[in-house]
């Protein structure tokens, strides 16, 4: 058990690859909330997508490098539990996304909380745009049955805040993760 605490945000960024995946795969119709503007709606789903962002950063500290392989068997698990539409597009987003963010972690100087918050503002447009043009949910136009140029940017907001919550809450504070600081 101890053992698998030590792993903590790692296993925790996996079954949160997983679980977001396989919602949008099958309740995905389900989870666009409407908003008070014609043509936007907001996927709640977003926010948590915006976390397994801080979760790699986190995953990150307790693995190095070789957070990549829990990034690969979250695609793995979610290209075998999700549709085919829903995981290529999520599989092509992660890749792409994910790569930026771990890139942008990994070369950004600093506290982990500069290092956290610049690697989600690079990485989240990048995963949201991807995600919905590879699955064919995105259109330019506004009020249309898919989703729109400003849902897509509604879910891009709602990923940097909350990476921005969790900014705000460790930047000022030492965070020690495996007897380091981060």
């Amino acid at each position: 058990m101890n053992r698998l605490l030590r792993y903590k945000f790692s296993i925790t960024y996996f079954l949160a690859i997983v679980a977001v995946n396989v919602a949008w795969s099958w309740y995905g119709e389900y989870l666009l909330w409407p908003t008070p503007w014609p043509g936007i709606s907001w996927a709640p789903l977003a926010t948590i997508v915006g976390l397994w962002f801080v979760l790699r950063d986190y995953a990150q500290a307790e693995l190095g490098n070789k957070v990549v392989l829990v990034m690969l068997a979250g695609m793995l698990v979610t290209y075998l539990l999700a549709g085919p539409q829903i995981a290529v597009a999520s599989c092509t987003a992660f890749i792409i996304g994910e790569l930026c963010d771990w890139f942008v972690f990994s070369k950004v100087k600093g506290s982990f909380a500069r290092r956290m918050i610049i690697s989600s503002l690079v990485a989240a447009p990048i995963d949201t745009v991807i995600f919905f043009a590879v699955s064919d949910m995105m259109v330019v136009v506004p009020g249309a049955k898919m989703l729109s140029l400003p849902t897509v940017l509604t879910e891009v907001a709602s990923k940097l805040a909350a990476a921005y919550i969790v900014y705000l809450r460790i930047q000022n504070r030492t965070t020690i993760i495996n007897g380091k600081v981060a």
